[in-house]
C-alpha cells in the first residue's frame, strides 16, 4: 500500500521516512518507534511522492547486510539488521546475488 505524502525534495528512491510536525511532511527517519514509510518514487516539483506503509518494498541499507537477513531497525533513513524486535524484517540474499554492502537497496517487509 501506498500513499503520495509531501516531503523533503531531496529524498531518494528507498528512502525511510517518518512524519515531522515541526516541518509537516514526510523526512529522514532516525528511528523505528515512529510509524515510517518507505518512498517508492521521487519527489516532483511540488515535493509529493509515493510512500509505501506495509508489505514488501526496496529500502537503502545503513551498514552492510548479513546474507541470512534478519529483523530490521532504521538510522538516518535506512535500514541495518538487529537480532530482535525491529520494523519489519529484511530478506535473505539470493542465492544468485552478490553480498549486499551499505548503499544498496534491499527487500524488506515492513509490518
Amino acid at each position: 500500500m501506498f500513499v503520495q505524502v509531501q516531503c523533503d525534495p531531496a529524498l531518494i528512491i528507498g528512502s525511510v521516512v517518518a512524519y515531522s510536525e515541526t516541518d509537516s511532511r514526510w523526512n529522514l527517519s532516525d528511528s523505528s518507534s515512529v510509524m515510517i514509510g518507505v518512498l517508492s518514487s521521487l519527489p516532483d516539483d511540488e515535493g509529493r511522492a509515493s510512500v509505501q506503509f506495509s508489505g514488501i518494498s526496496y529500502a537503502l541499507a545503513s551498514r552492510d547486510i548479513p546474507d541470512e537477513g534478519g529483523f530490521c531497525e532504521v538510522e538516518n533513513g535506512r535500514v541495518y539488521v538487529v537480532s530482535t524486535g525491529g520494523v519489519g524484517v529484511i530478506a535473505p540474499k539470493d542465492k544468485n546475488s552478490v553480498a549486499r554492502v551499505a548503499g544498496d537497496l534491499v527487500m524488506i517487509h515492513v509490518r
